[in-house]
């Protein structure tokens, strides 16, 4: 993980939000931020590759590791 942003007083001209996002290594991160609507999560990863299969590739060790450590299931 490079660095963590968090929205909750504000970020830029963004407004106060309960989201936090994960900065990862390669242009990729994780955001996390509860559903307005049901008492879950949501999780988004973002990845960036020069085609995409690097990105799928990508996409599944991230949400690998995150499964690995019982930080997320898909």
């Amino acid at each position: 993980m490079e660095n963590v942003l968090d929205y909750s007083e504000g970020l830029g001209n963004l407004p106060k939000s309960d989201v936090l996002k994960y900065l990862l290594e390669d242009n990729c991160s994780v955001v996390v931020r509860p559903s307005g609507t049901e008492p879950k999560l949501k999780v988004y990863v973002s990845v960036s590759a020069p085609d995409r299969s690097s990105a799928e590739k990508m996409e599944e060790r991230i949400c690998g590791d995150l499964c690995s450590k019982n930080l997320f299931k898909k």
